[in-house]
């Protein structure tokens, strides 16, 4: 399956990929996603989105976007579709055993058997932007 380019995904975030970079950004979606981002500037270092992406990068999105308050997407179906594809190349290669995946993931050995046995889904965005 063909990796996808930041410019696949909502401008928004594409704009903060470029700020923080894709594995920060795949971070605050996973604790902040489907939500409106918090005014960055003064955040404690004990608030969820400080400790999942560091002060720098707090830092970056507050002087980008200042007081404005953007939505920030889940991308909930195209993480869930880029795990399932994961998992079956994983399986694929061989090696690596239902349960291994199972565990991995904290799926059951039945949901692992079941997203084996679907066909790849087909390249729609999702927060592996290429690399």
């Amino acid at each position: 399956m063909g990796e996808l380019g930041l410019e696949d995904f909502p401008r928004t975030l594409q704009e903060i990929a470029e700020l923080i970079g894709v594995p920060a950004t795949r971070e605050l979606v996973r604790v902040w996603g489907g939500s409106f981002l918090p005014v960055m500037a003064g955040l404690p270092e004990h608030h969820p989105i400080v400790r999942a992406i560091g002060r720098p990068a707090c830092v970056a999105l507050a002087e980008h976007f200042g007081a404005e308050r953007p939505y920030l997407p889940r991308a909930w179906r195209g993480l869930l579709r880029q795990r399932n594809n994961r998992l079956r190349a994983l399986y694929d290669q061989g090696g690596v055993t239902v349960d291994a995946l199972a565990r991995q993931e904290g799926l059951s050995c039945r949901m692992v058997t079941i997203i084996l046995g679907q066909p790849d889904a087909p390249s729609y965005p999702t927060l592996d932007f290429g690399e």
